[in-house]
């Protein structure tokens, strides 16, 4: 009768920590964020250990900060880097930021349908390339135009860690005192923040 109970105590306990790790698993699986899910998420780094130089002709330009690139036979989904864009519009829980159209304008009348020289650092948990793009034979990166004409940030989310190029803050400022695309609003939230607090917690007043 003992041995019975020990056995059965013995079961008991296997069975339960079987429960607990089946729940833990599903616990890490539910906190693990979904990479398909969100219009156009943040990106967190994948480093690939070098950069890569590319050149291809632009054939789409998604916003102010992101376009597509046709190399070859291959298309790249390309995300400008050091900078963010205002958002453009997705859906009604997920509005637009004052001056995205403009942005993505800006970017488009200068690069659309035109070939454009890539160095891109790595690529993003989202398959997109994060790239300095140049149009050939001009020095200022496409990245550096936008915030100097005041129609992106300087990416200064979690505190810099996607901001590569220290000149961004620079052109930022004067862009900011110039009174520069966004800068003529009178308080502009950062897409970052917006993409949060208005996207997430729904509060976007």
């Amino acid at each position: 009768m003992k041995q019975r109970r020990t056995k059965a105590k013995k079961t008991g306990l296997s069975a339960a920590l079987v429960v607990a790790l089946i729940v833990l698993s599903w616990l890490w699986e539910q906190w693990l964020p979904d990479s398909s899910v969100g219009p156009e998420p943040t990106p967190t780094a994948v480093p690939t250990g070098q950069t890569q130089s590319l050149e291809g002709r632009v054939v789409r330009v998604a916003d102010g900060d992101t376009l597509t690139v046709q190399v070859g036979k291959e298309q790249y989904r390309i995300r400008l880097a050091s900078i963010d864009a205002p958002e453009t519009h997705k859906n009604n829980e997920q509005p637009g930021q004052p001056y995205a159209q403009a942005s993505r304008d800006f970017l488009y009348q200068r690069v659309g349908g035109k070939n454009v020289q890539l160095s891109c650092y790595e690529e993003d948990n989202y398959g997109r390339k994060i790239c300095d793009v140049n149009l050939p034979g001009q020095a200022t990166s496409l990245n550096r135009q936008l915030v100097a004409a005041g129609f992106a940030w300087a990416n200064q989310e979690k505190r810099g860690r996607f901001l590569r190029d220290q000149q961004m803050p620079v052109l930022e400022e004067q862009a900011r005192q110039n009174k520069l695309g966004i800068w003529q609003a009178s308080a502009p939230v950062e897409p970052w923040v917006w993409r949060y607090q208005c996207w997430q917690q729904r509060k976007c007043d």
